[in-house]
């Protein structure tokens, strides 16, 4: 678990979409970001995971990759419902900026 200082919130990592899953619906996050690439399984399962579940499925998502980035990943994940698809590396300062616009655009930050 990491602490994210500037929010007074925490992180926690998981490496499957069926335990990320079972997470948010117990963590109820402000904030989901997710790599596209998983094993086993993908960030897109886990992002169609979210999406249909009720307890879920309005927490605002990130998709933060290194390895799954063409155009046609990108429009994927936003089609599926994510609120960014951004690329890594990133400086830090600019990853911060973007979940607070997620944060205020969903109303919580």
């Amino acid at each position: 678990m990491s602490r994210c200082n500037w929010c007074r919130s925490t992180a926690t990592p998981w490496w499957n979409p069926a335990d990320a899953i079972q997470l948010a619906r117990a963590e109820r996050p402000h904030l989901i970001i997710s790599d596209a690439g998983m094993q086993p399984g993908s960030g897109f399962d886990f992002i169609e995971m979210v999406k249909a579940d009720p307890m879920v499925r309005d927490v605002p998502f990130i998709f933060l990759s290194t390895t799954d980035w063409d155009e046609s990943d990108r429009a994927g994940g936003l089609a599926l419902g994510a609120t960014r698809y951004l690329r890594r590396p990133m400086e830090s300062a600019t990853l911060l900026s973007e979940i607070r616009r997620c944060l205020n655009e969903a109303g919580i930050g």
